[in-house]
């Protein structure tokens, strides 16, 4: 899956890939920012438990 429908998904449904890399990059640390990484987080997480069970 991609991660960047994930992201949309959740309600940033214009989240462009220009700015998720400043996101993932610290490059941008705004409250907007911390909630999408927060969800980069949990997503990876569920991706790593999947493919280990």
């Amino acid at each position: 899956m991609d991660l960047l429908k994930v992201i949309r998904s959740k309600g940033y449904s214009n989240l462009q890939p220009p700015q998720l890399s400043s996101y993932i990059n610290g490059a941008n640390t705004t409250p907007q920012a911390q909630a999408v990484m927060k969800i980069v987080y949990e997503t990876l997480e569920q991706w790593e438990a999947d493919l280990s069970a």
